[in-house]
């Protein structure tokens, strides 16, 4: 089930800050080798300290919300009217999602977000990826087989929201359980015993009480959930903290398309679901019908969450594609066209190939 629409006529934003090195002063970016900041200029780095990351009451959030200061200039795509948040020294970059060049418009900000998933797949290592993924592929254009050599391999940090809650639910069931039971019937004018299966209904009742933990709604409008679902998982332990600037320093960062309230509600979508499965199997018997569930949530908590995504884009045949790679395991899945070029090459080849064979034989 995808998440919900966006509750306003709002376009996506990608923000991308940029940290000041200490050393030179130069732009210092985040570096998923080591976990810090790293001076592109002069090589100096810095430790970005880590903590954990805090779940707070999911009202609270919705009242209050939640944002880190990042200074930006906006810039709006000129195709699919994305608005990307830049730093000012990239100030010629292009949409992420659909290549197209972005303009300017304003000055933003503010980032929500509370927790992040740092890089720790290096741009290397994902251009690494990207040509394994291609020499994969038969009947491709040479687009494709370049993709490691393409200069727009973008790290996107993507939104989401991730919930926690207890569920108590009570449930209400018809309770059948079979039997036979022998009778006689007449076959073929005679007299049989046979063996019928009866059931007996009774009423059935119960409740159940469960802690959900770690329900994940993609907040991206940018990139659909069935693309973002090739490549997870993501980890989501430990390797959470809390957010700072540092760690998306160099990188783009969407954010969030719906407001918190409208990502729980496809959380409580997926419980209900849940619980209505779990209190199905609580029924007795051996069949049953009528179940009825009533589920209330307590202590509903919430986390605005980016999770890195390397993105490639490229342009065939008027349309663009898309390569996705997991920031933290390297998983990669894209679109690729075939290139009918090669297909009507190779069948050429194989035409004239069996036509000087059959040649050979007459």
């Amino acid at each position: 089930m995808p998440p919900p629409a966006p509750s306003s006529g709002k376009h996506k934003v990608v923000e991308k800050p940029v940290r000041v090195c200490e050393g030179c002063g130069a732009a210092a970016e985040f570096d998923p080798a080591t976990g810090g900041l790293k001076c592109s200029y002069c090589g100096v780095e810095k430790v970005i300290p880590r903590a954990a990351p805090l779940r707070h009451p999911l009202q609270v959030i919705a009242r209050l919300g939640s944002s880190v200061n990042v200074p930006t200039t906006t810039l709006q795509c000129t195709n699919c009217g994305a608005v990307a948040s830049v730093a000012s020294n990239r100030m010629g970059t292009s949409c992420a999602f659909c290549m197209a060049p972005l303009v300017a418009m304003s000055r933003l900000a503010e980032l929500p977000a509370e927790a992040v998933l740092p890089f720790s797949v290096t741009r290397a290592a994902a251009a690494e990826h990207l040509q394994a993924w291609a020499r994969r592929l038969w009947f491709r254009p040479l687009k494709v087989k370049r993709l490691s050599t393409l200069r727009e391999v973008r790290g996107v940090y993507v939104p989401h929201w991730v919930y926690d809650a207890t569920a108590h639910s009570d449930w209400s069931a018809d309770a059948g359980h079979e039997y036979e039971q022998e009778g006689v019937a007449v076959i073929g004018g005679e007299e049989q015993t046979v063996r019928e299966r009866q059931t007996r209904w009774e009423n059935a009742w119960g409740v159940h009480d469960k802690a959900y933990g770690e329900l994940v709604v993609s907040a991206s409008a940018g990139l659909p959930p069935r693309e973002l679902a090739e490549i997870e998982p993501f980890p989501l332990g430990d390797e959470v903290v809390r957010f700072q600037r540092d760690f998306v320093a160099g990188f783009e960062a969407e954010r969030p398309a719906f407001s918190v309230l409208d990502g729980w509600l496809h959380a409580l979508r997926q419980i209900v679901t849940q619980e209505e499965g779990t209190c199905e199997q609580l029924v007795p018997g051996t069949v049953r019908r009528n179940l009825r569930v009533s589920t209330a949530t307590t202590d509903e908590r919430a986390l605005s969450l980016l999770l890195p995504v390397y993105v490639a884009a490229y342009e065939h045949g008027g349309q663009v594609y898309r390569v996705l790679i997991n920031g933290c395991t390297g998983k990669i899945t894209g679109q690729a066209p075939l290139s009918w070029w090669r297909i009507g090459s190779l069948a050429a080849g194989v035409v004239a190939a069996a036509a000087m064979l059959l040649a050979s034989w007459l």
